[in-house]
């Protein structure tokens, strides 16, 4: 069970990777006149935190936390 969790969480995943980024190229090649400013924008800081977070899980505590459990459930 634990398998296809994992292959619908990085499905979900990517899948809205790819929407955002599809969004966020739209928005940008149809903003001659300047409407979709402030999304993109917004957009881009929504990005910027959420690089943060990864970086903040991987290579933080909460990955160190994370394997840590996993090895108490194995043992």
């Amino acid at each position: 069970m634990k398998k296809v969790n994992n292959v619908f969480m990085y499905t979900l995943g990517a899948l809205i990777v790819i929407g955002f980024f599809v969004a966020l190229v739209y928005m940008s090649a149809n903003n001659a006149d300047g409407k979709y400013t402030n999304s993109i924008m917004d957009m881009v800081a929504t990005i910027k935190m959420t690089l943060v977070l990864i970086v903040g899980y991987y290579w933080g505590s909460s990955k160190s936390s994370a394997d840590k459990t996993e090895m108490l459930n194995k043992g």
